[in-house]
């Protein structure tokens, strides 16, 4: 049997025949399930960092099916997903040491989608696969990524030439207590998520 327990966090517990996993809720229509391609997405790893910037793989497991909507899950972590109600300035600082970290490291990076950076309670940061969170944010409505990705990064500089710009918004956010250019100014970017309502059940794919 498998089983979701939810609250207003997208990174969530899943039980599958008694084993835990962790899962990303992707507020995708099922219907997307066709468009998937499993393979790809799992060829390439989420990174756990620490503040010494040693990496462990977090790698994409499944996919299964809540009332109508997709989960993707991975091994068990524990933590919440970014939001800019959160913010403050220790989180920005280890965001901006790890922007750095990316740098040095000349990572694959697409941009800063915020549904994809989980602060872990052990106190490491949890960025979840590209790979995956391009698929999310390219099926997402044009709302979720009004909340999640346009705020964050600059139209012409995209991947990690655009992690300064990032940095600097992150930063004016913090210190003014909004987001400093509109439509996002007085907006509060908070988690978003389409699965309503308690799970009682999955189908794992």
């Amino acid at each position: 049997m498998n089983t979701l327990k939810q609250d207003d966090n997208n990174l969530i517990p899943l039980n599958i025949d008694g084993k835990e996993y962790s899962a990303i809720l992707s507020g995708l229509n099922s219907k997307v399930f066709r468009s998937v391609d499993i393979t790809a997405l799992q060829n390439e790893p989420g990174w756990i960092f620490d503040d010494e910037e040693r990496m462990e793989p977090w790698n994409l497991i499944g996919i299964s099916e809540h009332r109508g909507c997709m989960v993707f899950y991975g091994p068990l972590v524990e933590g919440r997903e970014f939001t800019s109600a959160d913010l403050d300035l220790e989180k920005l600082n280890r965001m901006v040491h790890l922007f750095q970290a990316l740098r040095n490291k000349k990572m694959s990076y697409q941009g800063f989608y915020s549904r994809g950076w989980i602060f872990l309670n052990d106190g490491r940061i949890l960025l979840l696969p590209n790979s995956l969170m391009e698929f999310i944010r390219k099926s997402d409505n044009e709302k979720t990524r009004m909340l999640h990705w346009y705020p964050y990064n600059h139209p012409d500089h995209s991947g990690l030439k655009g992690l300064e710009f990032t940095a600097a918004i992150l930063s004016a956010t913090l210190l003014k207590g909004q987001h400093p250019y509109a439509p996002w100014k007085l907006k509060r970017i908070t988690g978003t998520n389409n699965c309503a309502g308690a799970p009682s059940s999955v189908r794992t794919c």
